[in-house]
């Protein structure tokens, strides 16, 4: 070999060597047990559908299993809006086989699957081969979001996008990260430095100084419930004309409850409430009528209609007034509990339940299409509004081409809607079976 060949193959493998050392990566191998990930004065521009700004390799050592945190693939059928704890062993790759074992769900009416997940994640947690857990969680800053992600060869990177378009600069937050031998200790511990504002230049802190529960998992039982859904309010007052009474009654009964907890029993002396929506969130109030009224008992029977285009996958949810504990507040109660009915999902809203029958040129969607109290409780959630909101945007836009009110499209340009929606091979099986 001469000797301008062999410099020319050490060039090649200088610069093979270089790109390979350039390379954006996170190295667990040389992390401490716990950190989080910031990239200093970035300055970049979003790429492609999902505004991706940066993706970084992640090297992990070798594990035993995992959960990956996503909602499944196919959408529809789920457990709608929520996502779903995927376990797995030794190999990310293993998630997204063609092969893979269904994930059975049983409900009342009908057993059905969920296939496999998405590829990207907002939580993933090891059992490391050394008895370790790692527990990985991506960041929001001001200007970007950041999510695990498994590509085509298996290989866990945490991408960094952006939602908007426009290019960002500063400090952009990637990853934060715990490892221990304890399990709840790695995640409690990895959720604690995301919200740390001290790690994370820019970040508004989420909540005012506190101290976090301890590693007993016992001892953090306590503090469950002491703030979730079943604080409700208005069960029997009109949410427009006594919308303001409705928010102050339940703050009273907040107040009055964390008083009672924390000056009077003395159980969390040492807390304070860190946030209280000031805005109620209204669960149900104004619906208004289409050419079909949906009833629960069209979702239970699974009446099939010729333009079902929305799925629905949340069971039958409705909450009521707790009477364990309306003593002394009858007719102001502040406590709901809910009650739960199945049917086989997915079910597909009708198109003309989202049209007013009364006004030629108006459409709904959202909580306020046309369905009765308790056919609500499963259209209600947000992915599902959210499907409505694309429905009606491509009925609109036939609206347009022919000059036809929303009644007409449903008369006249059913089909060309149904197709426009993707009414193929998933709804016409199940319409058959």
């Amino acid at each position: 070999m001469t000797k301008n060949k062999v410099f020319a193959f050490l060039i090649v493998i200088y610069l093979a060597a270089d790109l390979f050392a350039s390379q954006n990566m996170i190295d667990f191998f040389s992390l401490p047990e716990n950190g989080v990930k910031v990239l200093n004065n970035f300055s970049g521009k979003p790429q492609g559908k999902n505004g991706s700004l940066v993706t970084y390799d992640i090297r992990l050592p070798k594990f035993k299993n995992g959960v990956f945190t996503s909602a499944d693939i196919a959408r529809w059928p789920t457990d709608t809006n929520r996502c779903l704890s995927w376990v797995f062993e030794n190999d990310f790759k293993s998630l997204f086989s063609e092969g893979i074992e269904k994930q059975t769900v049983y409900r009342k009416y009908k057993k059905h699957w969920l296939d496999r997940p998405n590829r990207e994640s907002p939580f993933v947690l090891l059992q490391l081969n050394s008895g370790d857990y790692l527990a990985l969680v991506p960041l929001a800053g001001p200007q970007n979001i950041s999510w695990l992600y498994v590509n085509q060869d298996g290989e866990l990177q945490v991408k960094a996008g952006t939602l908007g378009t426009d290019s960002v600069s500063g400090d952009v937050p990637l990853l934060a990260w715990r490892r221990s031998p304890d399990v709840y200790t790695a995640c409690r511990e990895a959720w604690e430095i995301a919200v740390n504002s001290e790690s994370i230049k820019g970040r508004t802190r989420l909540r005012h100084e506190k101290d976090y529960p301890s590693n007993s998992y016992k001892s953090r039982r306590g503090l469950k419930g002491l703030g979730v859904w079943y604080w409700e309010s208005g069960f029997n007052h009109d949410p427009f004309e006594k919308s303001e009474y409705i928010r102050d009654w339940n703050f009273r009964a907040m107040y009055g409850a964390w008083d009672t907890l924390k000056n009077v029993d003395k159980l969390h002396k040492n807390r304070a409430l860190g946030w209280a929506a000031y805005i109620s969130g209204k669960r149900e109030s104004r619906r208004l009528m289409g050419d079909i009224i949906l009833t629960k008992k069209d979702v239970i029977d699974y009446k099939w209609y010729d333009d079902a285009l929305v799925p629905t996958g949340w069971k039958i949810d409705v909450h009521v007034s707790d009477k364990a504990y309306d003593k002394g507040f009858e007719g102001d109660a502040f406590i709901s509990k809910a009650l739960f009915t199945d049917y086989s999902i997915p079910y597909y809203v009708p198109y003309r339940c989202l049209y007013s029958r009364t006004i030629d040129n108006l459409f709904m969607a959202g909580r306020n299409i046309s369905v009765t109290h308790e056919a609500l409780g499963t259209v209600r959630v947000m992915r599902t509004c959210c499907l409505m909101g694309e429905v009606v945007g491509r009925a609109a836009s036939l609206c347009r081409k022919y000059n036809a009110a929303p009644r007409e499209v449903y008369h006249r340009h059913l089909k060309e809607l149904l197709e426009l929606n993707g009414y193929a091979k998933e709804i016409k099986h199940l319409k058959e079976n």
